[in-house]
């Protein structure tokens, strides 16, 4: 009876050192623990107005299940936090994040933190991913198609903090297009923004991404897993940063080895050289500006870039590119209806190769500040021959218009029809290049002073009759210079800028620059501004003090959609480049700037502390092993001392 006893307790304790050894592998029985997603959405339509903070923690991976149609939402307004606590959202069909103070954070310890399933489309209109931890992705997409980034951009931002972070990965072989997102991934080792290993086509609009990493940095990374020289990259309005902080880091701001690299007003630092040279011919069509009186410069919404006839080297034909621009706009607003013709500076930084002016084109475009009325008389230069009473006369053109007649009067009341070159000024004339009208009529009247108007017919701004104006044959008014009468060119024209210097004369100026102080400038010749549409005066231009006083101020850089926040990050490059290794110059692919403010600090902690962080981490995994295998080796020897006692017991 004893021996039988003895025998059971040893099996017990065989037992219960193996449930022992399992349970320290093992999270949990069963199958894991899902959040309830009807639960989760109605807690979360029921909380997600108001003022106060609140926080939501989720007991299990989270469904959004393609059983249902109808999108799961997440909006509002209120700050919510939604702590995943190491589990995943998992999205099978469409969910829409669009709560500006949304945060949805969590930890690696289940690999992602968001997964876009087959079937399912994840739309990120406003709120913040973030995940922490050791190695994970942010947002896996393994739908097709399955991310769309916000309308807009600087609302949706993407961050991850690590070991080994990637941002977002995809794996469909599909084109894939990405819009408007912020992403920050920053990783002791490695850290990569975006991620495709079946690449076909990566369309990047307006997206400002930053990636720091130890060893590894890559903003974007794209390899083909069957061929390298598969698939493209396209960039538009992008910045992209990538920082590596240890001297033999692998640094690419675009990764893509054998694959094509093309950008537009985009900013890529390290640069990708892409061999690309371009030839600037000349200056394609730009349509004006148009402002109000007591708009700011700033706000007068100057293009980013212009078109510009180029000819690729080892490419046969020419095509137009477009080519970001920095415009030399002035220091104050329009008070009267008037015009000035801005000048620039090419940008070939943000270009996707080389461009030589050896023509050197000056980028320009004719800002036109319109009355209410629209249409306005600009100038106007009366003949000397009063006999005639010929007027040469400067007025917006109206783009869209079917024709333009001019009519006349000796009293300001009673119109006549100007029936001189067929009663249509529009006919015959060539769009002209700078978008100011200028042509000469001989108005059929023997008086000092007569009164004129225009009348546009058309799809245009300017349709309808004018304001009336008043015409002095005394006056000694003159047009514009810079008004060309020729109508433009087959392509829009160009005019070769004057004021550079001949080639014998010293120059510091590169191909395209503008002399700010002598390029820039205004059209008036008097020193007044003049009014414009009301009857008796002419509408003016900027005076000449105004175009002496005329300058570009640092934050006047057109820049796309990247400007605030890349300037940020490229003003902390030098702090960056101090905390790193000082044989960081010497790494191979590596080029040092700066992480934002923000991130600045941790990523100066990671590097001077990454390697003991990660021994002290390693000996906290390693301590519950030994303890298990010394419990394992005391129950061994519990067990042979038993079994000795029952199986060898001296008879």
């Amino acid at each position: 009876m004893m021996k039988k006893w003895k025998r059971m307790f040893l099996f017990g304790i065989l037992v219960s050192g193996l449930f022992f050894i399992w349970s320290g592998e093992c999270r949990a029985w069963g199958p894991p623990v899902k959040e309830d997603e009807d639960t989760f959405l109605e807690w979360y339509e029921e909380h997600k107005d108001g003022e106060a903070p609140i926080t939501k923690q989720l007991s299990g991976d989270l469904f959004i299940s393609d059983e249902k149609e109808e999108a799961a939402v997440l909006d509002g307004t209120r700050p919510i936090t939604i702590d995943c606590n190491g589990h995943g959202i998992i999205v099978q069909r469409e969910m829409v994040i669009d709560n500006p103070n949304l945060i949805i954070q969590g930890n690696t310890r289940n690999g992602f933190l968001m997964m876009v399933n087959t079937g399912g489309i994840l739309k990120l209109e406003q709120g913040l991913l973030r995940l922490t931890g050791e190695e994970g992705v942010v947002l896996q997409v393994l739908s097709p198609n399955g991310v769309s980034g916000p309308s807009r951009g600087g609302v949706f931002t993407i961050e991850g903090e690590g070991t080994d972070i990637q941002g977002i990965t995809w794996t469909q072989g599909v084109p894939i297009e990405v819009s408007n997102l912020n992403i920050k991934v920053s990783g002791s080792v490695a850290a990569k923004w975006l991620v495709s290993m079946n690449l076909r086509e990566l369309t990047v609009n307006h997206c400002q991404i930053q990636a720091i990493g130890g060893s590894e940095s890559y903003g974007i990374y794209c390899r083909d897993s069957v061929n390298d020289d598969v698939g493209r990259i396209i960039l538009h309005d992008s910045f992209v940063l990538a920082v590596g902080l240890d001297a033999s880091a692998r640094t690419y701001s675009v990764y893509h080895p054998k694959g094509e690299i093309r950008y537009e007003n985009s900013s890529l630092e390290p640069p990708v050289d892409t061999g690309r040279i371009y030839t600037a011919l000349e200056l394609g069509e730009l349509e004006p500006v148009y402002t109000e009186t007591g708009v700011m410069p700033g706000e007068w919404s100057l293009p980013d870039t212009v078109g510009v006839y180029v000819e690729e080297t080892g490419v046969e034909g020419e095509r137009i590119e477009r080519i970001p621009v920095t415009w030399a706009i002035p220091d104050s607003a329009f008070t009267n209806p008037g015009y000035c013709i801005v000048k620039g500076t090419f940008q070939d930084g943000r270009l996707d190769g080389k461009l030589e002016n050896p023509n050197r084109i000056v980028p320009e475009v004719t800002v036109l500040c319109l009355p209410p009325e629209k249409m306005f008389l600009i100038a106007y230069e009366v003949d000397q021959d009063f006999v005639r009473n010929g007027v040469s006369l400067v007025v917006p053109y109206p783009a869209g218009a079917e024709r333009m007649r001019i009519e006349y009067s000796a009293d300001g009341e009673r119109f006549e029809r100007y029936e001189g070159e067929g009663g249509d000024i529009l006919a015959g004339i060539v769009k002209p290049r700078n978008h100011l009208l200028y042509f000469h009529i001989v108005v059929p009247l023997e008086a000092p002073v007569y009164y004129l108007r225009v009348v546009v017919d058309g799809d245009s701004m300017f349709a309808g009759t004018s304001p009336v104006w008043k015409i002095d044959t005394g006056s000694s008014e003159e047009v514009p210079p810079d008004v060309d009468d020729d109508g433009g060119g087959d392509r829009g024209g160009q005019d070769l800028d004057p004021t550079f210097p001949d080639k014998e004369e010293p120059s510091d100026q590169t191909d395209g620059a503008v002399d700010e102080k002598k390029e820039h400038h205004t059209t008036n010749s008097s020193d007044e501004m003049r009014t414009g549409g009301d009857s008796g005066s002419v509408s003016g231009r900027q005076s000449d003090n105004e175009k002496d006083s005329s300058a570009v101020s640092s934050s006047s850089s057109v820049l796309g959609a990247s400007g605030d926040n890349s300037s940020n990050l490229r003003q902390n490059a030098d702090s960056v480049k101090r905390k790193s290794d000082t044989k960081a110059e010497s790494a191979d692919h590596a080029q040092y700037v700066s992480a934002s403010g923000e991130n600045e600090e941790k990523m100066e902690a990671a590097t001077d502390n990454g390697m003991e962080k990660m021994k002290k981490e390693s000996k906290d995994s390693v301590m519950p092993w030994i303890l298990v295998v010394l419990c394992l080796f005391v129950l061994v020897g519990a067990g042979i001392w038993c079994g000795k006692k029952v199986f060898f017991k001296k008879q």
